[in-house]
């Protein structure tokens, strides 16, 4: 689960918006 330029929070329930 990397963390991607959107909420990723459908993918891990986590709300990271940055770009890795």
């Amino acid at each position: 689960k990397a963390n991607r330029p959107y909420s990723v929070e459908l993918c891990g329930g986590t709300h990271v918006r940055s770009t890795e």
